[in-house]
């Protein structure tokens, strides 16, 4: 289908700039996400996750208690530096280890160039995250768990370990969990606009000629129209609408067969009221 009006020339209400933005602070906060999803998920795609980033990683969180040091003996060793932060650097040890073991999990998997996987999955939820607690509760959707679950869960660990007195560690895994859940808010806002414009791009295939054509109210067409003028005459209309959608004709789905509109009605949206991936994986 050739139709890309909606996204090209008629005025939006989510603009470029927008959109930039909110990738660079998804990309600045997922940074910080990597510092705890390492712990209770594994088998990341390969470009998910980022073995440079995690080596500078590593490296800054080695020298954040030297730039906010806890203690006033200067000229301070390493050694007491490490005494005196003993919880931030067992974090960093077992953080270290994760990230070694999720290397060597996309170095040994099947990878995309075996087609086994996708590039940029973000991982499966270890054994112990889901006996621990996702088994806790009745059934909940990856959104409420990505969103709210899983960075609650650290954000309760880091609450603990402040109240325990160990206030760095605790306060950066506070820090941490807040942005993992931003992080992953932004992923299904920009995941739900993604699948609305399929949707869109599957009403203006159905409507086009509706309203072009046979000039129906938008209220017939399911609000789909075209602010410009139309050639006069019945036929040039028909032209331009064939025109519209000459890419593949009729849409139709992977297996040959037309759109079926009544089951899309019903199937474009789960139990939950959310944009539904069933429908689209079979187009």
């Amino acid at each position: 289908m050739n139709i890309t009006y909606y996204s090209s020339v008629k005025m939006q209400r989510q603009f470029p700039l927008e959109e930039a933005l909110l990738k660079l602070i998804y990309n600045i906060l997922s940074i910080p996400k990597m510092a705890l999803e390492v712990f209770s998920r594994k088998s990341f795609g390969e470009r998910y996750f980022s073995p440079f980033i995690s080596v500078f990683g590593i490296i800054i969180l080695a020298i954040v208690p030297m730039i906010f040091p806890t203690t006033d003996r200067y000229p301070f060793s390493v050694w007491q530096m490490i005494g005196a932060n003993m919880s931030w650097y067992l974090y960093l040890a077992g953080f270290t280890t994760m990230c070694v073991l999720r290397y060597l999990e996309i170095r040994h998997e099947p990878s995309v160039f075996d087609f086994a996987k996708h590039s940029l999955f973000d991982g499966e939820h270890q054994e112990w995250f889901q006996k621990l607690v996702l088994s806790r509760f009745g059934k909940l959707t990856p959104r409420l768990i990505d969103i709210w679950v899983e960075p609650g869960f650290y954000f309760l660990v880091g609450v603990v370990l402040v109240t325990f007195q160990f206030v760095f560690i605790g306060v950066f895994i506070i820090l941490c969990a807040l942005c993992y859940m931003l992080a992953n808010q932004i992923s299904y806002n920009q995941g739900d606009h993604m699948i609305m414009d399929w949707i869109d791009r599957l009403i203006e295939a159905e409507q086009f000629e509706r309203y072009f054509v046979d000039n129906r109210p938008t209220s017939e067409t399911k609000g789909f129209k075209i602010n410009g003028r139309r050639p006069v005459g019945k036929k040039m209309q028909q032209a331009v609408a064939k025109l519209a959608t000459s890419s593949t004709g009729d849409l139709k789905d992977k297996s040959g067969q037309p759109v079926d509109w009544d089951w899309l009605k019903k199937n474009a949206f789960d139990d939950e009221g959310n944009p539904s991936l069933n429908y689209f994986n079979k187009m």
